[in-house]
Parts: structure tokens; sequence; C-alpha cells
């Protein structure tokens, strides 16, 4: 008997992380492993064998602030103002 080709939005659904966890995975990696939050994105992607762009439904508003304050730090977006 043949195994199943198994199609990549099935693959996809079986590692589907939920919003949380995701957050989760994302915050212990950049305590862990000293990376931003940018870099840890694109290293969990990786290590899960999952586009950037499949991963955007879990990001929640608090990653996308961290997010936005990294990219801001490297330059790669305007800054904004800050009462601060």
């Amino acid at each position: 008997i043949k195994p199943l080709a198994i199609s990549f939005s099935f693959r996809f659904l079986l590692k589907t992380p939920t919003t949380k966890s995701f957050s989760l995975q994302i915050e212990e990696l950049v305590k862990t492993k000293h990376m931003s939050y940018m870099d840890a994105v694109i290293y969990y992607c990786d290590q899960k064998d999952i586009e950037p762009e499949r991963i955007t439904r879990f990001i929640d508003k608090g990653m996308k602030e961290k997010l936005q304050l990294d990219a801001e730090a490297l330059n790669y977006l305007p800054k904004t103002r800050s009462l601060f």
C-alpha cells in the first residue's frame, strides 16, 4: 500500500498554531535566542516550514506593535511619533 500524498494546505492545517500559542512561541524565541521579533517570526516559519505570508492571521495587536518597533529600530519603517 502506497502512502497518500498530503497536500500543502493539509500539512499547513496540521501545523496551524492559535494566535495565543504563536505569540507565546515567538516571545520564547525572543527571550531564549536573543532575537528580534522579526527574526523570531522568520525563524519560526523556517522551522515549521510555513510561508511567512500564511501566519499573518496569527499576529495579534501586541505582536504587531512589537514588530513595528523592531522595524523602526532597524530603519525598515519610519519612526512613529511618541510622547515619551
